[in-house]
């Protein structure tokens, strides 16, 4: 497979931009860091511990519902799209896996799909 690609210029070119789109792209850590947001705030926002939130950003691969409710957290919004023919599709993936909500005076949160 490598010798096809190397071989074909047309191959080579194409595995190129793949690199350097991958090299442009954002990792969660630095996408945090530019908001201006410390893990432990977006731990107190997502109501979870900071150190998932330090295991999140590690992670090569991360469900599409997490990482729409990391950018919620920090306060924006997942778009995903397919490209066909040079056509950009919207996908719907939904909100993030879930909205917290105060369910009681006694302070218990419910999670409501």
């Amino acid at each position: 497979m490598r010798e096809r690609i190397e071989t074909d210029p047309a191959r080579k070119i194409v595995l190129e931009t793949g690199r350097q789109r991958v090299r442009e792209e954002l990792a969660l850590q630095e996408l945090r860091e530019r908001q201006g947001v410390t893990q432990a705030e977006l731990a107190r926002t997502l109501k979870r511990a900071q150190a998932n939130i330090s295991r999140m950003e590690r992670r090569g691969d991360v469900h599409v519902s997490t990482l729409a409710e990391y950018v919620e957290g920090l306060g924006g919004r997942l778009e995903i799209r397919a490209v066909f023919d040079g056509q950009p599709v919207p996908l719907s993936v939904g909100r993030a896996k879930a909205y917290r909500v105060a369910a009681s005076k006694a302070g218990t949160v419910r999670t409501v799909r």
